[in-house]
């Protein structure tokens, strides 16, 4: 990130506080990128730096449900891929340049300055795509580099040393994660591993609309006249399944 942008930084991480921003951020980049499945690896050191984690791979394929304790063991890095569209060169420029953003309205992520709120919780994040890797820092950033190419496009953060705490609650970011993809256009799956053990899924399905009735508490006008709410339906559904015992 290009030096004189420090200040910049610094105001982002001050809007964006609450606990699961970056989750929403990195989310809302994999549906500007028409993304239908998103993965979020919470990742142990010794995971991180002596197996599949430390080499790029995509974790938690074949995954069980034979669980650590998720209370007490702390985290070393987080990363979260998505299997939607390669950063273009355009993207890969505007990684550095915060100010930009990205110029298209119909984009509600799209590497803007909230995707910077990962710098609340790393000072190193890296991300894949394409073939390329690009490492990112306050300071200097790198420029894109070869590398394995995969389906996915990546960010690895290894996290702060103050941020190595364990696992959020699972049902608060179930919560969390299902009500912002109900505002998704295209990312309709989205997995939670523990290393390469899975321990959460969430699905968002389209069905036929279905009425409902408008009920009976509801105030039918807006207060100037300007809406008037004659019936509702239901379009989707969420369906949140957990793998791992009750942690929580």
């Amino acid at each position: 990130v290009e030096v004189n942008q420090r200040a910049l930084v610094d105001k982002v991480l001050a809007r964006y506080p609450e606990e699961f921003t970056v989750f929403r951020e990195l989310l809302q980049n994999a549906d500007d990128a028409r993304a239908k499945k998103v993965l979020i690896e919470f990742q142990t050191k010794d995971y991180a730096t002596h197996s599949a984690g430390a080499n790029g791979k995509t974790n938690g394929i074949n995954g069980t449900t034979d669980f650590p304790d998720l209370v007490t063991m702390k985290l070393y890095k987080w990363v979260v891929r998505n299997n939607g569209d390669y950063f273009e060169d355009k993207d890969w420029g505007r990684l550095t340049k915060i100010a930009d953003g990205n110029p298209d309205e119909q984009k509600i992520g799209a590497f803007g300055v909230g995707f910077y709120s990962i710098f609340g919780i790393t000072d190193s994040p890296q991300v894949f795509s394409g073939g390329k890797r690009q490492a990112l820092s306050l300071t200097r950033s790198t420029m894109p580099i070869g590398t394995p190419d995969s389906e996915w496009t990546s960010i690895e953060m290894q996290l702060k040393e103050d941020m190595q705490v364990p696992v959020p609650k699972p049902f608060d970011l179930a919560r969390f994660l299902a009500t912002t993809m109900t505002f998704m256009s295209c990312v309709e799956n989205t997995h939670v591993f523990f290393n390469d053990k899975i321990f959460m899924k969430i699905a968002k399905s389209r069905q036929v609309p279905s009425s409902i009735r408008v009920p009976k508490d509801m105030i039918p006008r807006s207060k100037e006249d300007t809406m008037h709410i004659k019936g509702l339906s239901v379009v989707s559904g969420l369906h949140v399944v957990f793998s791992a015992r009750e942690a929580y």
